[in-house]
Formats: structure tokens, sequence, C-alpha cells
């Protein structure tokens, strides 16, 4: 699966504010760890976890995803989810073993 890039700030080493595609680096950069902390992730993060990391509210956070990576968090979970049972079949892993494996 590809994985979603939040569309990267021109300035990524700007210490604050939006720089000149509009993108707070800050943003970005909360972003950017949600997405790894996911692909990281067994089970999936729940919205609140994912925004008390990133120091901002559920519904902030949520609205800064989107934006950024054009999917929500649980949309990324389930698709990395799914890719994980994907790969588990094609090893020939039982259904029920393929699922449990993916997280599903």
């Amino acid at each position: 699966m590809h994985m979603p890039t939040p569309t990267a700030p021109r300035h990524p080493g700007a210490d604050a504010g939006p720089d000149a595609t509009g993108t707070d680096p800050q943003r970005y950069a909360r972003v950017r760890q949600a997405i790894e902390t996911i692909a990281r992730s067994a089970q999936a993060p729940s919205l609140e976890a994912l925004a008390q990391a990133a120091g901002q509210s559920p519904f902030h956070f949520q609205r800064s995803f989107v934006q950024l990576a054009g999917i929500s968090p649980k949309e990324l979970s389930q698709a990395l989810s799914l890719e994980r049972a994907k790969r588990a079949l094609q090893r020939a892993t039982p259904v029920l073993g393929a699922a449990l494996e993916a997280g599903l």
C-alpha cells in the first residue's frame, strides 16, 4: 500500500507559522508522526490517543490529518490492516490466522 505523505512544507526547518504552501511545519510533523504510529501499531490507535499525542483536540487533529494526508486516521489504519491480511494470505496463512495477525 502506498503510505500517504502529508503535503510537505517548503521550508521544513522553519520553527513556526505557515510556510509558502500555507502548511504549518509543526502541523505537518504531528500528522507525519501519527502516520508512523498508525503504521507501527498492530491494533488501530484511537483518535483520542493520536490527538493527545499531537497535543490537539480530536476534532482539530482529525481535520488536520485529513487535510494533509487525504484520508482519515481510521481509513489509514483499516487500509494497513487489510494490507497485512493480504500479505499473510499470500504466505498461505489460514484466513482466521491472517485476520488475527492483521488485527481484524
